[in-house]
């Protein structure tokens, strides 16, 4: 393991960090603070590409890569959990 000392809530989600040790109460809310911004991203992009014909159309040419940058903001596989431990 190598100790990289204190890490900036910024630098979380970047994965650049096997294990976050922290309070517990400081751990559920980064975790509550990253689900919630995923789902919302989630859905402001899809709705974006969808408010016009002309994007819509654009959403289906490129799909394949949404689909793939959608899925890496989907929490529902708990990603973010194993990085994360409240003491």
């Amino acid at each position: 393991i190598n100790f990289c000392g204190s890490v900036e809530a910024r630098d979380i989600p970047k994965g650049e960090f096997d294990v976050v040790v922290c309070e517990g109460f400081v751990g559920n809310v980064i975790l509550k603070l990253y689900e919630g911004l995923a789902t919302t991203l989630m859905h402001k992009i899809k709705d974006g590409m969808m408010s016009t014909k002309i994007s819509t159309l654009g959403a289906l040419l490129s799909k394949k890569a949404l689909k793939n940058t959608l899925k890496s903001f989907d929490v529902s596989d708990r990603e973010m959990t194993k990085y994360i431990i409240g003491t």
